[in-house]
């Protein structure tokens, strides 16, 4: 009986999928970084090893997780509040300084000796590898190298320039630029400069920006592959290769486009609900809001202690106003605060949306916040500063359940009339709930649906059905160019054919006359 016992336990084993994933999140963001440790841990959870390169390094990490250290060592340059403050306008981040910057992010991680270290590992084998796509695709090669699918996160709603990785490019009419101020539907003149734009950024990233990537993917990785001695892949076909795209997005939250099969929306997997705990002070302050706690943070990337001095005071004056509690991620220590007022260095932001109490949530407008007011069903006022917070704001806000307020020294008294509205109109609290409803009416919640594409990838060995076929169409196909030239050609014979016979005609007429 126990030798059968052992026999069943040991064939249970053998047939128990445990497979070696690594997750690969270089952007020195915290934002990205959240989703990382998520997608990490939510495998680990599953039974699967996870290696994960990270930016920002944990002092203890769970069982059956390698951690590399790859703290970026340079400036971001990105998120400069005083500078956003000074223009009269805070217009969108262009393309060439985010994929430039983020092209020197994956170099230096590349770089970095932790990571050389496990690539040039020859014990090291992984079942897939996971990487964050933002603007740079270098580590398309790490696929190659251990002879794994490859799956990219995105951290943003579907666009052209992740879309194209795995099917053709949308029409930039139903689906604008992802660093985008406006919302479908263009106007025409928003129309043709968004297919200008589009043009223009393929010019640069096809052309200018490849050539960045080519040299890199090739100086970076080249020795690796020789050390196992591979060859090196090309470039510009592994980064079609990816077996899917995991998507931080939702239909209820973007807009609702066309997506090939392969593109799989798990918008919200990030957010954990068993983990909604409060400290007690925080679970004391929520309790006893009789009127409700109002949230203000402008995320990890923006820092509240950079505002100006008198901008921070005329803000203070306008919460010391409301009846409501006014909690705040500032990232030193305020003086003189009113009553109302509980300035915190940091924040768990999920935790305290989660409160049945917290009536208005204040946001930069990142599509993590984003998503998370909608889990929580919050209305919500967004800041817009950066990247895809306008897109993210406009879309909210024409929703019903957020007013939008831009990043300006009169920030205070426009902030002031908004949360007014929100609060006195019930409207955006019911639009909220209704919201959040759609968004989690779902046939699978979006934590088993991650774990599920990245087992089910392995376990089909790429699951290269779910590729598009307009990979492997040529442009000059997808155009019909060499019809359009067949039919060129056939009119240009046909119009020399009528003129020879014409002229024939014409010469034998001219002919018979003289002979009369």
């Amino acid at each position: 009986m126990n030798i059968k016992l052992l026999i069943s336990l040991f064939s249970f084993v053998l047939t128990c999928d445990c497979y070696k994933i690594l997750i690969v999140f270089t952007t020195p963001m915290k934002s990205h970084n959240i989703l990382g440790e998520a997608a990490a841990e939510l495998l680990l959870n599953a039974g699967h090893e996870v290696t994960y390169v990270t930016p920002f390094p944990k002092e203890s990490v769970p069982d059956k997780m390698r951690q590399v250290d790859v703290t970026y060592i340079g400036k971001i340059g990105l998120f400069d509040l005083k500078g956003y403050l000074k223009n009269d306008t805070v217009k969108p981040m262009s393309l060439r300084k985010i994929s430039y910057f983020m092209h020197d992010v994956n170099v230096k991680a590349i770089q970095n000796e932790n990571l050389q270290q496990l690539l040039n590992d020859p014990s090291q084998r992984f079942d897939a590898v996971i990487v964050d796509w933002l603007f740079s695709e270098i580590f398309v090669g790490l696929a190659s190298l251990y002879d794994c699918p490859l799956i990219w996160m995105s951290t943003m709603d579907p666009h052209w320039q992740i879309l194209r990785l795995v099917d053709e490019m949308p029409n930039p009419v139903f689906l604008g630029r992802c660093f985008l101020d406006r919302i479908v539907p263009f106007r025409f003149w928003e129309r043709t400069q968004e297919l200008l734009y589009q043009i223009s950024s393929l010019f640069f990233k096809d052309i200018e920006f490849f050539s960045e990537e080519d040299a890199a993917f090739k100086r970076l990785l080249g020795p690796v592959f020789a050390r196992k001695k591979k060859p090196l892949p090309s470039f510009n076909a592994v980064r079609y290769n990816a077996s899917l795209v995991l998507s931080n997005s939702h239909h209820s939250i973007g807009y609702p486009v066309k997506l090939p099969p392969n593109f799989i929306s798990i918008g919200g997997f990030f957010i954990d609900d068993k983990k909604q705990r409060l400290s007690l002070d925080l679970q004391t302050i929520m309790d006893n809001a009789k009127h409700g706690v109002i949230l203000f943070s402008l995320g990890s990337n923006l820092k509240s202690k950079d505002m100006p001095e008198h901008l921070v005071r005329s803000l203070l004056n306008v919460f010391s106003e409301l009846k409501q509690i006014v909690i705040w991620k500032v990232e030193e220590q305020i003086a003189d605060l009113p009553q109302n007022v509980h300035v915190l260095k940091w924040l768990p932001q999920q935790s305290i949306l989660a409160h049945s109490n917290c009536i208005l949530f204040i946001t930069h407008g990142g599509l993590l916040s984003i998503t998370e007011a909608y889990h929580h069903g919050v209305p919500l006022i967004g800041i817009p500063v950066f990247a895809d917070q306008f897109k993210n704001v406009n879309l909210v806000s024409k929703k019903g359940f957020a007013k939008k307020v831009d990043l300006t020294y009169n920030l205070p008294g426009d902030l002031k009339h908004a949360i007014n509205e929100i609060l006195h109109n019930k409207r955006y609290l019911e639009q909220a709930k209704l919201w959040s409803e759609i968004f989690h009416h779902r046939s699978v919640n979006p934590r088993k649906e991650l774990v599920h594409w990245v087992e089910h990838v392995i376990h089909t060995r790429g699951a290269t059905y779910l590729r598009s076929p307009a990979l492997d169409v040529p442009l000059y196909q997808k155009m019909y160019l060499d019809l359009l030239g067949l039919v060129m050609l056939v009119l240009m014979a046909l119009t020399f054919l009528i003129k020879n016979v014409i002229k024939l005609f014409m010469v034998r007429g001219i002919v018979h006359e003289k002979m009369e």
